[in-house]
């Protein structure tokens, strides 16, 4: 989740921020999107190369 990840990291970025790395890391093709959003759903992303989770606690989410 979007908590994790600001966990991981040791604070909150901003959210422009966020999103802005996200989308070039994605554009890398070192993440890929496991799952889109909708809604209240958050969008599910994946380390490339990785295999796809089953849960919530294989993906990186943002919401």
């Amino acid at each position: 989740t979007q908590h994790d990840l600001c966990q991981a990291l040791g604070y909150q970025p901003d959210r422009a921020v966020l999103y802005r790395v996200l989308r070039a890391l994605l554009r890398e093709e070192t993440l890929l999107i496991e799952s889109y959003g909708f809604r209240r759903k958050p969008t599910k992303y994946r380390k490339a190369g990785a295999e796809l989770s089953t849960g919530s606690a294989g993906g990186l989410e943002s919401s």
